[in-house]
């Protein structure tokens, strides 16, 4: 029987009415039930006995652990006044809209500033040091800020919010102005005509620089940079490659056709107490973001300059009457100068390209002088890429090199010329030569019948002196001779 059975039995035991008898059975189970409530005090008094013994132990542990409070009590306050210096650091998180951009895109980056609990902090207000990598950092909105030389750090002073917010810039951007720079950005950012996406968002989706979305691209802005009422993107990409050199090497170099030129700026954000910034403070806290730059400029210049298939068209129509002229050089040089001067640095290149390629299509003829001439004008536009490659016409209006080599054959043209002048006087000289020698012949002869016709009016004069008019004979024998020497000299002025 259980303690629990005991009390139900009990239960039925009573109440009894007055005069009731107690039977057996129910003495019975009361004696059970008193037996059973016996048996269990019994064990509550050892289980008490038990209990007694634990608390004495609880008793003596917690004196240990009392004791042990209390020392922690201790190290707590001495740990407390150590980490108190340190409470006052802020926390810095970053954020940006994206991790990956296009060159003249613009990342704007915002640092928040807090206590450790993540709540503003009061006035005054932290200052945010903005360093980066690669890049450069310019202020946003209307905060304070500390400019640093190169761009590639500044300082900005959060606002109640906590928040500091600057733009990060391409590399290649230095020097350019906020109007400048916002209308590059707005073509990169504007809507492709034919497919769902910005410019940007065309050269981020591409797999490599040759992809048709890239193309589709290189087609919006090769068109904004060909405008004359708008020279932003057209400075903008003459820039860039006005300060990377190497741009003209890539063919003796790694291939860039294959794979993305990818940038990646580290920036760094450093918050300090609100101070005379001449004093050199801790920093209270930091964070750092990276995000990568695709550097589409590369890939599109190289695209801009070999695609001349429409310019040949129109340059072989311009080329061809020039070498039926009687200078082509100055006919030449004038049609160059004048598209040559419409062109940025890139563009310049471009035409220069497709002029050489359409020389080359050009058939002059038989005519020595002329194929010397599209030979001559070949090596002229050669020289001219050679100074745009060295950089030594990036900046004129002129194609000077190449007038220079033109010059050359200007003159080669005049001493030709020349040439052909003289041959034709010396053709003149020898005519005249031919003509003084007839002359000199006859003029012999005549001398050699005038010394003819002398001696017979010599021997004639001799003859009348002889004569002795009183004499018959003497005078008929004269008159003979003479006679003879008139007939002689007859025949020789007949001669």
């Amino acid at each position: 029987m259980s303690l629990i059975d005991a009390i139900e039995q009990l239960k039925e035991l009573a109440p009894k009415a007055s005069g009731h008898l107690i039977q057996h059975k129910d003495w019975n189970t009361l004696i059970r039930v008193l037996g059973e409530y016996g048996i269990s005090l019994s064990k509550h008094d050892q289980d008490l006995n038990a209990l007694h013994g634990e608390v004495r132990s609880l008793d003596k542990q917690l004196a240990r652990v009392a004791t042990q409070l209390q020392d922690l009590d201790n190290y707590v306050d001495k740990l407390d006044q150590q980490i108190k210096p340190l409470l006052d650091n802020y926390r810095v998180t970053m954020s940006c809209n994206k991790l990956a951009y296009a060159v003249a895109e613009q990342c704007e980056i915002t640092a928040t500033v807090t206590d450790l609990t993540g709540h503003p902090l009061p006035a005054p207000y932290p200052w945010v040091d903005f360093i980066t990598t690669w890049g450069r950092l310019s202020a946003h909105g209307a905060y304070n800020t500390r400019s640093r030389a190169g761009d590639h750090s500044l300082s900005v002073q959060v606002n109640a919010e906590g928040i500091a917010t600057v733009v990060l810039r391409a590399e290649n951007s230095e020097g350019f102005t906020q109007p400048e720079e916002e209308q590059v950005s707005a073509v990169i950012n504007r809507q492709m005509p034919e497919i769902e996406m910005t410019v940007a968002q065309a050269i981020m989706a591409a797999a490599t620089p040759t992809d048709n979305w890239a193309m589709q691209a290189y087609s919006v802005v090769a068109a904004e940079y060909e405008r004359k009422d708008s020279m932003a993107m057209r400075t903008y990409a003459d820039t860039y490659h006005a300060r990377n050199p190497e741009w003209q090497l890539a063919p003796t170099g790694p291939s860039y056709w294959g794979t993305w030129r990818d940038y990646p700026a580290t920036i760094i954000a450093m918050a300090k107490p609100a101070t005379d910034r001449r004093t050199p403070d801790g920093v209270r806290g930091s964070a750092s973001l990276q995000v990568t730059f695709r550097d589409w400029l590369w890939s599109w210049s190289h695209h801009y300059v070999e695609d001349t298939e429409e310019i040949e068209v129109v340059v072989v129509e311009e080329l061809v009457p020039i070498f039926d002229r009687e200078s082509p050089f100055e006919a030449f040089e004038d049609l160059f100068q004048e598209h040559y001067k419409e062109g940025g640095i890139i563009g310049r290149k471009k035409y220069m390209s497709a002029v050489k390629k359409a020389v080359g299509r050009i058939n002059p003829g038989a005519d020595p002088y002329k194929q010397a001439a599209k030979e001559q004008i070949r090596l002229a536009i050669s020289a001219q890429e050679s100074a745009e490659i060295h950089g030594s016409a990036q900046s004129g209006s002129n194609a000077m090199v190449m007038e220079a080599h033109i010059g050359h054959g200007k003159q080669s043209e005049a001493v030709q010329h020349s040439v052909h002048m003289v041959s034709q006087e010396i053709v003149e000289s020898r005519n005249v030569q031919d003509a003084v020698n007839v002359l000199e012949g006859r003029m012999q002869a005549a001398e050699s019948v005038g010394r003819t016709i002398n001696a017979n009016l010599t021997q004639i004069n001799d003859n009348v002196r002889a004569i002795n008019p009183l004499d018959e004979n003497s005078l008929r024998a004269n008159v003979q001779k003479i006679s003879a020497d008139i007939a002689s000299l007859k025949a020789n002025i007949g001669q």
